[in-house]
């Protein structure tokens, strides 16, 4: 049986977490911010429960620097999901397995596809500069 969640690299970034189909959730952490790899051994669980629905992996912001700061995170350990390699949703923090679910909308996720269709959580994340365009925008300039 293939490990259900994977360790994000440089290498296989592109082919692992932007070609995918299905939404990706990625936990960015490093060993000193989640002692006992308490998230990841819920992001096993979750990739287990909900295969299906989304695929997961675990990204080790020390040693892959670059790829780090291309997410902007400004603290560890984060849990993100991204569609297509756009981020859809960042959580910061040690969180509970329920409340993941619930935030990601996994439940929502994975009724929409039984019915035929595609359901992407709405983006809580703007990337920067994003919000002054729209706010010209707004105003009209």
């Amino acid at each position: 049986m293939a490990k259900l969640v994977k360790k994000i690299t440089d290498a296989n970034y592109e082919q692992e977490v932007i070609l995918s189909v299905k939404p990706y959730i990625i936990l960015l952490s490093a060993p000193f911010c989640d002692p006992g790899g308490r998230l990841e051994k819920i992001l096993e669980e979750i990739a287990a429960g909900y295969a299906d629905v989304v695929n997961a992996g675990t990204l080790d912001i020390l040693r892959e620097r670059e790829l780090t700061e291309m997410f902007e995170i400004s603290a560890a350990p984060t849990l993100i999901m991204m569609t297509g390699g756009v981020v859809d949703i960042r959580m910061s923090g040690i969180l509970s397995k329920e409340d993941i679910i619930k935030v990601m909308e996994l439940d929502k996720i994975r009724e929409y596809r039984q019915r035929g269709f595609s359901y992407h959580p709405p983006r809580n994340f703007i990337p920067s500069g994003a919000e002054e365009e729209e706010d010209r925008e707004e105003d009209g300039i």
